[in-house]
């Protein structure tokens, strides 16, 4: 099989769980999946809802990056061209609910939730996924050494195992030029929350810098609905400047 030139069809279908006050609010309702084609799995165009979308990311290191988009009569989300290989499943929950999170991905039998789907040429299985609205919340304040609130260049909370570092959705990040922060739709998990004073905007999205200043952050565990608030410590921009040459 040529690699190179060989690509598939990946078209995705949408559930969002049912909402209600018992201990069921995140089940999935009953539903017929879609009918399997060779190099596709359907998605209604009505069903995902305005803003939903999905792409998949080389997982083997070739920087390709593909986007869903709407085809068809009815709007059918697709993601086309795609070489054999390994992919992260990079899905954009609907804006509706600002605490949405991916609660799971199937790729046909396959969990694909914290791991990458393998793709081969030929018929391909359904990728399925679930947007549960009950995402948690993690607020705070950056703190200085003498307990005073500090700006800082960019405040980031990742996953704490560096296993799950590729998970794109997992890492949140934003600025925090008045000292205080808030990240919300977090899903499920235990996490590492760094502020950092200044230094290169990008360095904190890579896990293995996370990991090197790891001991100068909080470690944080976030659960359905959870609103958690946090003073987290200044790195300063020394710190973090020799634990990137150090990598470099």
């Amino acid at each position: 099989m040529d690699r190179r030139s060989s690509s598939v069809t990946i078209e995705s279908w949408f559930k969002a769980p049912r909402r209600s006050c018992g201990p069921a609010a995140t089940s999935a309702p009953d539903r017929a999946g879609p009918a399997r084609a060779a190099g596709s799995v359907g998605l209604p165009g009505g069903a995902a809802p305005a803003g939903f979308g999905f792409g998949l990311r080389s997982a083997d290191g070739a920087g390709l990056h593909v986007d869903a988009r709407p085809e068809g009569p009815d709007a059918t989300l697709r993601a086309t061209g795609i070489p054999p290989g390994r992919y992260w499943v990079d899905v954009r929950p609907a804006p509706r609910s600002a605490n949405a999170y991916v609660k799971s991905i199937r790729f046909g039998e396959t969990e694909a939730t914290l791991k990458p789907v393998d793709i081969g040429s030929g018929p391909q299985a359904a990728l399925e996924v679930l947007i549960s609205p009950n995402g948690g919340t993690v607020a705070g304040t950056v703190r200085n050494d003498k307990g005073d609130s500090v700006a800082a260049l960019q405040v980031v909370l990742a996953p704490a195992s560096r296993d799950l570092g590729n998970v794109q959705r997992l890492v949140k990040n934003a600025a925090a030029p008045q000292g205080t922060f808030s990240f919300s739709g977090v899903a499920p998990g235990d996490y590492l929350l760094l502020a950092l004073e200044g230094g290169e905007t990008g360095a904190l999205r890579d896990p293995a810098f996370r990991d090197a200043i790891a001991d100068q952050g909080v470690k944080v565990t976030v659960q359905e609905s959870s609103m958690l608030t946090i003073d987290v410590p200044l790195i300063l921009e020394s710190i973090g400047a020799a634990a990137l040459s150090k990598l470099q």
